[in-house]
């Protein structure tokens, strides 16, 4: 095995992009996960269907229902595919 030795400067710079690579594959994982889920969180939906918080608002009050365990509210994934169905 080689041993390189880096610059301070290019040693920074070579941590931050494997930060970045590293990042953007865990966003990628959970969106990805978040695919195969049945239930999901608002802040899911939003990601996964590139909504903001008014327009899934918006959906609750045309009649997307909502289960809540305690304070965490969840929509079923297949609700959420017959709704849009419903409502294009």
């Amino acid at each position: 095995m080689t041993t390189y030795i880096l610059a301070s400067e290019y040693k920074e710079a070579l941590e931050q992009e494997i930060y970045k690579a590293y990042r953007y594959a865990m966003e990628e994982a959970k969106r990805d996960f978040a695919i195969t889920k049945e239930w999901l969180t608002f802040t899911e939906i939003k990601e996964l269907f590139m909504i903001s918080t008014n327009t899934l608002n918006s959906w609750i009050e045309k009649g997307l229902l909502v289960a809540s365990i305690g304070n965490k509210r969840y929509i079923n994934r297949n609700r959420i595919n017959e709704f849009l169905e419903k409502h294009q």
